[in-house]
């Protein structure tokens, strides 16, 4: 199973500690794909949405070389049909290929969804971008309202920091859950764990509608009508 996040995206919503063991980190993140994200989405959207991720992409040779964050060239190469394809970048990034043109030596291709990593060694591609939109989000309309979806990503960061609070990891210190007081530190009180835990969860539960939303309003292979789930239906303000 293809991991979908990394320490880079928790980062954009809370700190964690540099020194972060990547195989706890990836042990996490796997459980809640399996667990939380699967139960959410429905199990045959979710064995479709991975077998896709793994497996899905027809595999390209060629040179490749790193233009910016949200482009690249193809060196001596003709991938202009690749416009408006789902892009496997180097086994972990998916994106949305917006333009590929070809100059008559080189194509260069402009992508949306995630940033580019400044190596490409390999890429994959597929026509169906379904599940690619689902991982990064994109614009929709629901109910008469344009609206962009955020995409599993937030989903998947705020249920990893409940389940690193759960793990006794508040600030993901590898000394335990911690509170910065100047220069020192000193362990997070029980009341700060279940206060953080709310926010996560709440949050979390946020996440879980908009996917909802999306998924019901967009006809997605294997998905099945779901339910929304309370915003505050689960809370943890204990003193």
């Amino acid at each position: 199973m293809q991991i979908l996040i990394n320490i880079s995206d928790v980062r954009k919503y809370r700190q964690l500690g540099k020194q972060i063991n990547t195989d706890n980190f990836n042990g996490h993140v796997r459980a809640i794909q399996e667990n939380q994200l699967t139960e959410l989405i429905g199990s045959g959207l979710a064995y479709k949405f991975f077998d896709f991720i793994d497996n899905g992409f027809t595999n390209l040779t060629g040179i490749f070389t790193y233009i910016s964050v949200n482009s690249f060239k193809a060196l001596a190469s003709d991938l202009s049909l690749l416009s408006g394809n789902a892009l496997k970048i180097n086994s972990d990034i998916f994106v949305i290929c917006e333009t590929a043109i070809y100059d008559g030596t080189d194509t260069v291709l402009t992508v949306k969804g995630y940033e580019l990593p400044t190596t490409i060694s390999n890429i994959g591609f597929n026509i169906n971008t379904d599940y690619v939109n689902l991982l990064n989000g994109k614009t929709y309309t629901d109910s008469g309202n344009t609206v962009f979806f955020t995409g599993l990503r937030p989903f998947l960061v705020w249920n990893l920091l409940i389940s690193l609070i759960n793990d006794n990891n508040l600030k993901q210190s590898d000394v335990g859950n911690v509170s910065i007081l100047g220069d020192n530190f000193a362990l997070a009180s029980t009341a700060q764990l279940n206060m953080a835990r709310s926010e996560y969860q709440q949050n979390a539960n946020r996440e879980s509608n908009r996917i909802i939303n999306y998924i019901n309003s967009v006809n997605l292979s294997g998905a099945s009508t779901q339910s929304r789930v309370n915003t505050i239906s689960t809370d943890f303000f204990i003193i």
